[in-house]
């Protein structure tokens, strides 16, 4: 995913280790902070659009 802010990629591996995150979670997050890796606060209104985040 790029993000034309800062002109820098977010990785796939970060995605799936914030989606991990959230599974551990059981997809209770409360905050972008809580995902724990680069991009948190582009993935975790994706995150909560898709659903996956309650």
């Amino acid at each position: 995913m790029k993000v034309d802010r800062k002109n820098k990629s977010i990785m796939r591996s970060s995605v799936e280790i914030a989606y991990q995150k959230v599974l551990e979670l059981e997809g209770i997050v409360t905050g972008q902070k809580k995902l724990g890796v680069f991009g948190a606060s582009y993935l975790y209104p994706l995150f909560m659009r898709i659903g996956v985040i309650r």
